[in-house]
């Protein structure tokens, strides 16, 4: 029935992406490109069938084209939807520091729902966390033993070894702390237990990215 209805609504394309590893499964619809080229975001939702998110990124594109067309603008229209639940306020992370990065990204957590355990040798900054966050407060090496869904180094490096990753049960590690692995063996053994670990060198390189346009002139707006 998918061409059919792709028929009747007159859309130009509509491409369904799949990719085993990640758990992805997206569809991207372009509905018309008269006016330009297609331009629409995208939704992630919990879809209860994929007949549901067909019909959602059909209607959700056919709409670009029109909002497009009547704003003025020389741009068709689209849309991309994920099948999935980004509701972060589900999961529970333990965050092991709670200074200016890590206090900023508890802020970030905590405003989207989510339950956090935290833990610094700066037992003020916890306690800030604690009552100005909602945050819950555990000891510097208990942080390990925490059954969270995300473990987020944000202080010392080397947390990662192997004296603790059979301690840590989060499926997820991503924290913007540097030199996260004690060896490059530990990444190796996380990836064979199927832990989801992001680089340090790629969380925390908004860093790097703001410092480098001071060489030509800082604009703040386009860091």
């Amino acid at each position: 029935m998918i061409f059919e209805t792709i028929a009747k609504t007159g859309h130009e394309e509509v491409v369904f992406c799949h990719n085993a590893d990640a758990g992805l499964k997206a569809i991207v619809a372009i509905h018309n490109t008269v006016l330009g080229p297609a331009l629409g975001g995208l939704r992630m939702w919990p879809y209860k069938s994929e007949a549901e998110a067909v019909n959602d990124v059909l209607r959700l594109s056919r709409g670009m084209t029109y909002k497009n067309a009547v704003a003025g603008l020389n741009l068709g229209g689209g849309k991309a939807v994920i099948i999935g639940d980004e509701d972060v306020g589900k999961y529970s992370f333990a965050v092991q520091g709670c200074g200016h990065v890590g206090g900023e990204y508890i802020k970030l957590l905590r405003e989207q729902g989510a339950k956090v355990f935290v833990t610094d040798i700066n037992k003020e900054a916890v306690q800030r966390c604690v009552d100005e966050l909602g945050c819950e407060a555990v000891g510097l090496d208990e942080i390990y033993d925490v059954d969270a869904d995300v473990y987020s180094p944000c202080a010392l490096g080397g947390t990662l070894n192997e004296q603790t990753i059979d301690r840590i049960k989060a499926k997820i590690i991503c924290g913007p702390a540097n030199n996260q692995l004690a060896t490059d063996e530990i990444g190796d053994e996380l990836q064979r237990r199927g832990v989801l670990y992001a680089p340090d060198y790629a969380v925390n390189a908004g860093g790097v990215m703001n410092v480098s346009l001071e060489i030509d002139g800082y604009n703040r707006e386009r860091a």
